[in-house]
Formats: C-alpha cells, sequence, structure tokens
C-alpha cells in the first residue's frame, strides 16, 4: 500500500504515478492528484478570462460545474482550494458532479444532526462506504483508531479521577460505532 496515498481533494487512493514529485530535491509528491490540479488549474485559467469578460457560454457553464465539484468536495470533508481564484485537457465534469453530488447526498444524510459542520472526510468514509470485511476488523481495528484519532483523552479530572474527552466528533463516532454493530449482526445473520 506504500504505492498509493489517499488525494486531499477527491479523496481516492491513487498509485503514487498520480501525483507530481516536488521539486527542487525535496523528496515525497504533491498531496493532490494530477487531475485534481488540472481541473484546479483550469478554474485559475477560466476565472482570468471570466475577469477580463471573455468567457462564452460553454466555459461558463464549465466554471461553475468546477465550483459546485469544489462544494461538494468540501461538504465530504476534502479539501478542494479555499479560494476561487480569479491548455487544459479535456475533463468530465458531468461524471465527476455526478459521482460527488451522490456521495454529498449519502453524507448529509447519514451524518448525525448535531455533527461539526467541518466533519474530516474520514468520519464521513465509515458512515458511507460499503463495508465487505469481517466485522471485527471494522470493530476492533478501524474504530479504535478513530476513537483515539477524534476523540482524544484530554485531561483527567481532580475530583472523579475519570478522564475527560474531547467530544466535538462524538455524535459522529457513535454512528460509526452503530452502523458496526448493525453490519455485524446482519453479517452473521446471513452466515446461518
Amino acid at each position: 500500500m506504500n504505492n498509493y496515498k489517499p488525494c486531499k481533494q477527491c479523496g481516492e487512493i491513487k498509485p503514487q504515478a498520480q501525483y507530481r514529485k516536488y521539486y527542487g530535491g525535496r523528496k515525497g509528491s504533491y498531496n493532490t492528484c494530477k487531475l485534481c490540479e488540472k481541473i484546479n488549474s483550469r478554474e485559475k485559467y477560466l476565472s482570468g478570462k471570466a475577469a477580463n469578460g471573455d468567457l462564452s457560454a460553454a466555459e461558463t457553464t464549465e466554471l461553475q460545474k468546477i465550483h459546485t465539484l469544489w462544494d461538494y468536495q468540501s461538504s465530504l470533508g476534502l479539501c478542494p482550494p479555499r479560494k476561487i481564484s480569479g491548455k487544459a485537457t479535456p475533463i468530465d465534469l458531468d461524471v465527476m458532479l455526478e459521482t460527488y453530488h451522490d456521495k454529498a447526498q449519502k453524507a448529509k444524510s447519514v451524518l448525525p444532526v448535531n455533527a461539526p459542520a467541518e466533519t474530516p472526510a474520514e468520519l464521513i468514509k465509515w458512515l458511507t462506504e460499503e463495508l465487505v470485511e469481517e466485522p471485527e476488523f471494522y470493530q476492533d481495528e478501524v474504530y479504535y483508531k478513530l476513537k483515539e484519532t477524534y476523540r482524544p483523552q484530554l485531561f483527567i479530572d481532580t475530583v472523579t479521577h475519570l478522564p475527560i474527552y474531547d467530544d466535538t466528533y462524538k455524535t459522529v463516532l457513535d454512528e460509526i460505532a452503530k452502523r458496526f454493530d448493525e453490519y455485524e449482526d446482519t453479517y452473521y445473520d446471513k452466515e446461518d
């Protein structure tokens, strides 16, 4: 798995070859894949044309699609460019829009009502991703790591001597635990 990594913008796990290497002898590669970089460059180009009033109707539609795609990605906790910036290879934005629209809608429907607005992509993933592994994998490995990362112990209460945890993502973690429990129940029911 060392030859793959997730793109911070689209969230897809891609081979290292899909990422530009750092320049100047620095080791490693960028965290945004080449496809997302193309989309971001295209947006910058189209925004520049828009500032000069030179956009065609098709280019205006394409720019709106890119901005909508970024909104969907943001709603999933991913990291598209924060600012809309002011020889692109054709990009099938319609397919990407449909994919991320569906993902964003699914995420919106499964997130608890009181979930933080900026819920991390990793938590949203475990509320929406299809579960196919043994239930113990999700219970013992995935949930344990999520809880360790997103609900760390802050301190020990001096009066009760009990640990106090960061509850920012507690409702989301509870929903993930519930999903894993339900999966475990149905998983073993299928085997009977």
